[in-house]
């Protein structure tokens, strides 16, 4: 139902305003788990230069990344996560080495060596072989109660992806993971599909997820390259492992199963390589959780609920001053921290949800308006998704590149549209 009043609603709104916000759903791709990992992915690379030739689409991505990243990393260093992916994740090697038989056979060479190095791209883009050109600190997601908690009802995930150049909305596509002879196991979006894995996915009676960049300085870069060879889990393959690792007894899952609760201990608990974000909701009212996870630990997490707060609102910054975990697996309560002044995304998306409250905000329609509302959607939002655990729905949106024509009512930044900061940084918890 969400789904189809979501669509209902956009339909309207875009016959009036496509030349203003141009939104398209990316290509759908059928994941198939029964078949062998080397060809699950078949046509996937067709199915994106079927619309976008190489020059617009797959050629850029790689040669922002090769600029920013990839010309930093040595042969050895290629050797080494090549060799390290086939040891600890054999499933997913054998995924990138079809994925790179795709490009080949599309004219494309591109070697498992390098899709090898891409599943680990957010570690190695903390290390110091990124360059300067690299713009990582990007993405919003946000999670509300139902009618603002008064219905009882599952809370609405609306997800943004910040990501540069502009040419990765081209290559992302809506996957749909089926297994046994079709059936739905779980939904994913992402133009990170290249690795096999994806940044923004749900399951049906579990989880709706996404992570986002956290920075808490350079790695070292020996250091970062000794907890990959160790096993650390890439964190782009992260959700398939953690919401397709949940145990349940029938599918979808039921509340029997715990399967929220589940995916949060799975995340708390994985070894990493880099630090970053994790934001989650459930199928069931009150279920959503903010996390800032570092390589071994959980620094802080914030729950849906508390302290009455009906809504989540997370960018790139850290919330609340680091405060260890309990024995029980909970944080300390959080001091608050203020938003960063120069992108004050979680400022614009918690004055927008207070402005226009919890009854219109806690529903899908209230949700996309606060994601679509500027500085949250801003010229690096790449792609929208609208996701559900309770329903298992992933509704996604490919967003164009824009700033707003004035700035008579919009919070101002300084890093996007060349505007100056003329609001003061939100202290409330987002």
């Amino acid at each position: 139902m969400m789904r189809v009043l979501l669509g209902a609603a956009l339909l309207c709104a875009t016959s009036h305003l496509r030349g203003v916000t141009a939104m398209a759903a990316p290509p759908q791709f059928t994941l198939d788990l029964d078949l062998p990992p080397s060809q699950r992915w078949a046509g996937a690379v067709a199915l994106v230069l079927a619309a976008h030739p190489w020059e617009a689409s797959f050629g850029v991505v790689f040669a922002a990344h090769n600029a920013s990243l990839f010309n930093n990393v040595t042969a050895e260093q290629f050797d080494q996560l090549t060799r390290t992916l086939q040891s600890h994740f054999p499933e997913t090697a054998a995924e990138i080495q079809g994925i790179s038989a795709q490009f080949t056979a599309a004219g494309h060479p591109v070697s498992v060596a390098y899709l090898s190095a891409w599943v680990y791209f957010h570690e190695l883009a903390h290390t110091d072989l990124a360059g300067p050109g690299i713009d990582t600190q990007e993405c919003t997601g946000l999670i509300v109660a139902a009618g603002g908690g008064g219905a009882g009802g599952a809370a609405v995930h609306v997800a943004n992806m910040d990501q540069s150049p502009e040419a990765v909305r081209n290559i992302t596509l809506q996957v749909h993971l089926v297994q046994n002879n079709g059936t739905t196991v779980a939904r994913g979006v992402d133009w990170y599909w290249i690795t096999t894995g994806m940044s923004r996915m749900v399951r049906a009676g579990v989880a709706s997820t996404q992570e986002n960049w956290r920075d808490t300085g350079v790695l070292d870069t020996a250091a970062t390259f000794t907890a990959i060879s160790n096993g650390a889990v890439p964190q782009i393959l992260m959700f398939r492992q953690t919401l397709l690792g949940v145990r349940c007894s029938a599918n979808p899952c039921t509340a029997a199963d715990n399967g929220f609760a589940q995916f949060v201990r799975a995340n708390r608990g994985v070894a990493l390589a880099a630090p970053y974000y994790v934001v989650a909701a459930g199928p069931a009212a009150g279920d959503g959780v903010v996390m800032a996870r570092s390589a071994t630990a959980v620094d802080s997490e914030l729950n849906l609920g508390e302290d009455g707060q009906w809504y989540l609102a997370q960018t790139n910054y850290d919330q609340c001053a680091v405060a260890p975990p309990g024995t029980n697996g909970t944080t300390a309560p959080c001091h608050v921290l203020p938003d960063s002044t120069a992108d004050p995304r979680r400022t614009a998306a918690v004055a927008t949800l207070v402005s226009i409250g919890p009854s219109v905000g806690g529903t899908v329609l209230g949700a996309f308006a606060v994601a679509s509302t500027y500085p949250v959607h801003n010229p690096h939002t790449a792609f929208t998704a609208v996701m559900s655990a309770a329903e298992g729905t992933l509704t996604a949106f490919v967003r164009t590149a824009m700033c707003p024509e004035t700035a008579g009512t919009t919070i101002l930044d300084s890093r996007y549209c060349g505007g100056t900061n003329a609001t003061t940084a939100w202290t409330s918890r987002g």
